[in-house]
């Protein structure tokens, strides 16, 4: 009996050294490189504003299951982000390129952007406003998640109309990629989004929750496969449509 017990608790000890380590802690480190910079440190290094303070970046390094947060990058003012839901967790406004992703994210406020890195492989250059309207450059796969209430979507190719559709939260899960080069994202809410990139994905998610966004999907098979941004059974991302890796984002200030 006694060698018995013996053995099952080198059992128990070899089983609990097979166990995987917890993942490292998400965070967020933010640097100044210049001071001209036309963003500045704010909340506790949680976020960055413009010097005016009437735009705010908020950073979620990671996903986080308490809080019920996407990791990406939101985008409000000093009363906070503006967020949308997915799955009953709520969304920035861009994404990383899985809803499960932890990241030690590195941003740096240089003399005319904010430079926001995700690694290994997302970049989101931020720029100030501009006539009402804040541009962000993405490199990297990565998903941007617009209000969907009858929002209107429009994609062009050298200029010429190829898409025109309607999407909305309550719509049934589905897929497509556009041969488009450039998308136009109308809503009464959030006004117009427009996206400059090849071959987006648009998905209105499998239902899990309550959601009020829909995903696009940036770079290669971004979000596809992901159990919240992509949908069941979906297709990988069509070999005769290759979507590039660099994206570029432009929406009214909040």
């Amino acid at each position: 009996m006694k060698s018995s017990w013996i053995v099952a608790l080198i059992l128990m000890s070899a089983a609990a050294c097979k166990r995987s380590p917890p993942p490292a802690p998400a965070a967020v480190s933010i640097t100044e490189t210049s001071t001209a910079s036309p963003f500045v440190i704010a909340r506790d290094g949680s976020a960055i504003a413009t010097r005016d303070r009437k735009v705010w970046a908020f950073i979620e390094p990671g996903f986080d299951e308490e809080l019920r947060r996407l990791p990406g990058v939101a985008f409000g003012d000093e009363r906070g982000p503006k967020l949308g839901l997915l799955g009953g967790y709520f969304s920035p406004l861009i994404g990383t390129s899985t809803s499960s992703k932890r990241s030690s994210v590195v941003v740096m406020l240089s003399s005319d952007r904010a430079v926001i890195r995700f690694p290994p492989d997302l970049s989101i250059s931020i720029f100030p406003p501009v006539d009402g309207r804040i541009h962000a450059d993405i490199e990297g796969s990565a998903v941007i998640l617009p209000l969907a209430a009858d929002t209107e979507v429009r994609a062009t190719e050298n200029g010429a109309p190829v898409h025109a559709f309607r999407v909305s939260s309550g719509d049934e899960a589905n897929t497509q990629v556009l041969r488009a080069d450039h998308l136009e994202i109308e809503s009464s809410k959030g006004g117009i989004y427009t996206v400059r990139t090849t071959c987006p994905r648009i998905t209105t998610p499998t239902k899990r929750g309550s959601t009020s966004v829909f995903v696009v999907g940036l770079g290669q098979n971004a979000g596809f496969a992901d159990p919240l941004y992509g949908m069941a059974n979906a297709a990988p991302q069509d070999e005769t449509c290759r979507a590039t890796e660099r994206a570029t984002l432009s929406f009214p200030t909040p």
